[in-house]
């Protein structure tokens, strides 16, 4: 009697498929915990309420942990973000263009709920209470609405010069800043976005004490004249000295030739910014 016997096959067994992400579909290995092309977990079932906690908690208190490394080198150590973004440490802090955009969005807001008015200017601070203020203002603004022909158009530019046109302005700044600092410091043949990086953080640090003036001045100083012109002025000499040791540290250079690139770049920024603030009244003139 012949025996059946199984057939016998040369073919090797079939590996079984890599799982693969859930989100971006990528191959991952049975060891990855995270898929390595967009950070997603690997598991695939829902996590427990204690996993979701965990998470949160995690991802808030890295969040609030680069807030805090960004933020405070940006206010007390001129020029080190710059540094540290140019030498490749970029992770552990927040990027400079997201930090200039949230810094800058929050000060023109602030700007626009507080913004100068005209009235403000043409009153003597010692002479009237808060309360008389507020209602001349109201009373101001009432006419103004009642008849625009007693409206200077040049008034008109400047209130609505603080919540329109600075935030304008200062967008088409950024990039001029840094084309100067370009201009002076061509012989180390630097990168563009370098002086741009170098903008951005110097920027959104004027923006953070601006931020700051308006609070004081606004809820915790409101009436005292001579206290928030002492606070401008010490704010004014802060953000100059902070260029200056900004520059010193990322450009490396003496303090003889920082202090000269220091006052070209000071004189060039003021007298751009002049500039494109008579263009911007012209073209508002030309438009009424």
């Amino acid at each position: 009697n012949m025996t059946e016997t199984a057939p016998h096959t040369s073919e090797k067994p079939v590996a079984a498929a890599l799982p693969v992400c859930t989100n971006c579909k990528a191959e991952l290995q049975p060891k990855f915990a995270y898929c390595p092309v967009c950070g997603q977990s690997t598991e695939p079932k829902l996590a427990s309420f204690g996993e979701v906690t965990k998470d949160f908690l995690e991802d808030y208190f890295s969040f609030d942990s680069k807030v805090f490394r960004s933020l405070v080198p940006l206010l007390f150590r001129p020029g080190f973000l710059t540094d540290e973004y140019i030498r490749g440490r970029r992770v552990r802090y927040i990027p400079p263009l997201r930090m200039y955009l949230t810094i800058s969005l929050l000060a023109f807001l602030m700007l626009a709920i507080n913004k100068p008015s005209r009235t403000q200017y043409r009153v003597d601070d010692g002479s009237i209470s808060s309360r008389e203020l507020a209602e001349i203002q109201r009373d101001f603004e009432t006419n103004r609405a009642a008849s625009d022909d007693d409206f200077p158009i040049e008034d008109a530019f400047w209130d609505n010069f603080f919540d329109s046109t600075l935030p304008k302005l200062f967008f088409v700044m950024v990039p001029l800043y840094a084309l100067i600092q370009v201009l002076l410091y061509y012989r180390q043949k630097r990168f563009y976005m370098e002086h741009f990086t170098f903008s951005l953080h110097f920027h959104s640090f004027v923006f953070v004490l601006l931020l700051l003036y308006m609070l004081v001045s606004s809820y915790l100083s409101a009436g005292m004249a001579g206290f928030n012109r002492v606070l401008m002025s010490v704010l004014s000499a802060w953000v100059l000295g902070y260029l200056f040791f900004a520059l010193k540290k990322v450009y490396k250079q003496n303090y003889l030739r920082t202090g000269l690139k220091f006052g070209l770049l000071v004189a060039g920024y003021t007298a751009t910014f002049v500039v494109f603030s008579l263009v911007a009244l012209f073209a508002y003139y030309s438009l009424r």
